[in-house]
């Protein structure tokens, strides 16, 4: 529901920046290329969405956890502990 408020919200502000020249040319071209690029970050949505649906589903049944923690920023000392 929130997407489709964003969606909504996008379209209606591409829709008044369009109104706002006067002009019923420059009104569609905007209007069109803003409800383009509207479309798109929607198709984008739902193949995300699908994407980490597929991968919740899917990792928890074929991925076996293992292999050692990951510390980016842990030093390797051999004689002195850290802290």
């Amino acid at each position: 529901m929130a997407l489709m408020l964003a969606g909504a919200v996008i379209a209606q502000v591409f829709n008044t920046l369009g109104a706002i020249t006067g002009n019923v040319f420059i009104f569609l071209v905007i209007s069109f290329l803003g409800n383009a690029l509207n479309f798109g970050l929607n198709l984008l949505g739902c193949y995300v969405h699908d994407l980490r649906l597929q991968c919740l589903e899917y990792f928890g049944r074929f991925y076996e956890d293992g292999g050692k923690p990951f510390r980016p920023l842990a030093a390797q000392t051999k004689y002195v502990d850290i802290t």
